[in-house]
């Protein structure tokens, strides 16, 4: 026996045992961490994509909309045919029927030569623009209602944003 009343014979080895097993709780801890985090950050960078996509398909609406709004109004006596989808230039006239076209991000318009315009956006960091297309929707009066259109790929392959505006205009 030694001062402090035990044997020095008698340990086994507990502590290490108990420390071993510490260290091994500690390490699936931060193993499960670290793939935690991993996982938030390719949900962020698809969020992102996703989002920097829909910014992109709304700015098409918008310089759309401003093109639109900046056309003569005689442009649109002449814009009534029914004309091939890839002829169109991304400018469908009253008589054309788009119920057929798939406008959805993995629809064949999009895939079209001269079926869609695009928007050469300046500030787009991908080196796909979103393009889109404008339906001449109806006329009522002096009232002239149009269907736009926009697709914009993300940077990730899959991440696409499709949205859909109605735009009227006077005259």
């Amino acid at each position: 026996m030694t001062g402090d009343g035990f044997k020095r014979g008698s340990e086994r080895g507990v502590a290490l045992v108990v420390s071993l097993v510490f260290l091994l709780l500690m390490t699936l801890i931060g193993v499960s961490a670290m793939q935690n985090n991993v996982l938030q950050e390719k949900m962020v960078g698809n969020f992102r994509d996703r989002e920097s996509a829909f910014q992109a398909a709304e700015a098409a609406l918008r310089h759309a909309e401003s093109e639109i709004l900046q056309w003569p109004s005689s442009t649109f006596a002449s814009w009534t045919g029914d004309g091939q989808l890839g002829s169109t230039n991304g400018l469908l006239g009253l008589e054309y029927d788009d119920t057929q076209v798939d406008y959805s991000a993995a629809g064949s318009i999009w895939n079209t030569a001269g079926a869609y315009r695009v928007y050469d956006d300046p500030d787009r960091s991908s080196s796909k623009d979103p393009k889109y297309v404008i339906k001449y929707q109806a006329q009522t009066g002096s009232k002239k209602l149009f269907k736009i259109t926009a697709y914009a790929p993300g940077k990730a392959p899959g991440t696409a944003v499709v949205l859909r505006s109605y735009y009227e205009r006077d005259n």
